[in-house]
């Protein structure tokens, strides 16, 4: 259906500056993380003591996006990082388990 894929050409050219809007705006409010996703109708997901290699909510196992998550300190927004599925997701770190 033409009219469909048109409409997915259009969303995947705007899904690079829509990730760059939710990181600017979760760096202002790292705090408002559900906020900002159902403000900018993006997917939210909690993950609660999660360990390097745990599968994430909604992510799943993805080792790049471990180590942008786990290499951050606390209040840190991750760099946007694109997983399969032609998806950009972008980390806020609210806590530190020891």
């Amino acid at each position: 259906d033409r009219p469909t894929e048109i409409r997915r050409r259009q969303l995947f050219e705007r899904m690079p500056a829509l990730a760059d809007q939710a990181r600017a705006e979760l760096q202002k409010n790292p705090k408002q993380a559900e906020a900002i996703a159902q403000k900018l109708n993006l997917t939210y997901a909690h993950a609660d003591r999660a360990g390097f290699g745990d599968p994430l909510p909604v992510i799943g196992v993805n080792q790049q996006f471990d180590q942008a998550i786990f290499s951050a300190g606390v209040g840190t927004v991750t760099d946007v990082v694109q997983i399969p599925g032609n998806r950009l997701v972008v980390g806020v770190v609210d806590t530190i388990f020891p």
